[in-house]
């Protein structure tokens, strides 16, 4: 079986051809009827008209063998088919009229006729059988008898007919099917591909990330360490200790803080399988990876009563990492806790320090604190900050269970 496609622009019309497969079946049912037909011919049929009977089933038999072929090659072949056919069967009709079997011969016609492309010669090619196949039995066949072979005659065409435009709607939606699996399949590859540049573009953002976080960060602290130990130097070339104590001081600052960058740059790089452990886990190692070795004193309270959804846990993990980040780089606290707890039907999120704090009115834009809003929004929760200079700062996040 064979699909033939338009060019692109053009409209949208599918042709079948039939398979080997069923042309061979088609060709083995078909046959045999013709050689009945034949047999009979030769065998009852009046002996000088044989010449002329063998030309016409000869003539038959090469148009049914060629008429896939042909109509293949040639559009208009169909309608020039049926006719030649027809007139074949009129001759055998006309040279032997005391014999009433040759509308045998278009029981194949029928079949071939519904599986031609062209919905109007299909049409009009079965009518024009089954006229002709009428008026050729009443003609030269006695009444009632040619009655009863026309009707007979004629629920087979159409009995033959059906059976052909059924497997020919199989076939065409068996090719449609593969059709689309094929499509498919080109779509699968396709959003593989896609999905392999996403992935590479996030590696490159995320590198790029990396790279201005250790810029604006560890580039600097270590700068600043240089700094300090080329006046540390100077310092001491002149003799003036006091102020070599100095230097050292912002020395052991720098390096602190580049340390505390690196751990949370580390941790972002590696972070913790939340899905298979869970959000108390993950939390616990994040005080333990990062603020602990930062030098703070860490408290984790969790009270929840059974499993969070996934979901929950993971934008929860992420509002805390965020405000503990915060706490790391802008605040200098030296305690720090997260407690995740259950009230109800309502679960709490606070994150707290002893820091600094800040002014809220001159940081909503920053720190974070718009994505961790956002995050607390998309779980139908709320976030509330509580923050005064000198004061430390509290994050609060509730949402309902």
């Amino acid at each position: 079986m064979t699909i033939d496609t338009p060019a692109p622009g053009a409209p949208t019309i599918t042709i079948v051809r039939p398979s080997r497969r069923r042309l061979r079946f088609f060709f083995l049912v078909s046959l045999p009827l013709y050689f009945a037909v034949a047999v009979r011919t030769l065998d009852e049929g009046e002996g000088d008209r044989v010449p002329v009977t063998i030309a016409l089933l000869l003539g038959f038999l090469v148009l049914f063998l060629t008429e896939h072929r042909l109509s293949d090659r040639f559009d208009a072949y169909g309608a020039i088919y049926i006719a030649a056919q027809l007139a074949v069967v009129v001759g055998l009709m006309v040279e032997h009229p005391e014999l009433d079997f040759f509308p045998v011969l278009l029981i194949p016609v029928c079949a071939q006729v519904s599986l031609m492309p062209n919905a109007l010669i299909r049409r009009w090619g079965f009518i024009a059988v089954i006229v002709t196949m009428s008026a050729g039995l009443l003609w030269f066949q006695d009444f009632p008898r040619s009655i009863a072979l026309s009707l007979l005659f004629a629920a087979g065409y159409l009995l033959i007919a059906s059976y052909a435009s059924v497997t020919e709607q199989a076939e065409r939606s068996a090719a449609q099917s593969q059709a689309l699996v094929e499509e498919l399949q080109k779509a699968n590859r396709q959003l593989t591909e896609n999905a392999a540049t996403i992935e590479h573009l996030a590696v490159v953002e995320e590198r790029n990330r990396l790279a201005r976080e250790l810029h604006d960060s560890v580039s600097q602290s270590l700068y600043g360490l240089a700094l300090s130990s080329e006046a540390a130097r100077r310092n001491l070339a002149s003799g003036n200790f006091d102020g070599i104590g100095a230097e050292l001081d912002n020395m052991s600052e720098a390096a602190r803080t580049a340390l505390a960058e690196m751990r949370l740059l580390i941790y972002e790089l590696r972070p913790p399988e939340i899905e298979e452990h869970g959000l108390q886990w993950a939390l616990e190692t994040r005080l333990a990876t990062v603020e602990r070795r930062a030098g703070l004193q860490t408290m984790l309270t969790y009270d929840v009563t059974g499993d969070l959804p996934l979901r929950t846990e993971i934008e929860l993990e992420r509002i805390a990492t965020e405000a503990l980040t915060n706490v790391v780089r802008h605040s200098g606290a030296s305690h720090v806790g997260v407690i995740v707890r259950q009230e109800g039907d309502r679960l709490l999120l606070e994150v707290w320090d002893d820091g600094a704090g800040f002014d809220p009115g001159t940081a909503l834009a920053g720190f974070g604190l718009r994505g961790m809003r956002e995050r607390a929004q998309r779980l139908g929760g709320s976030m509330e900050l509580d923050a005064r200079p000198n004061g430390g700062t509290r994050v609060r996040v509730e949402m309902p269970l």
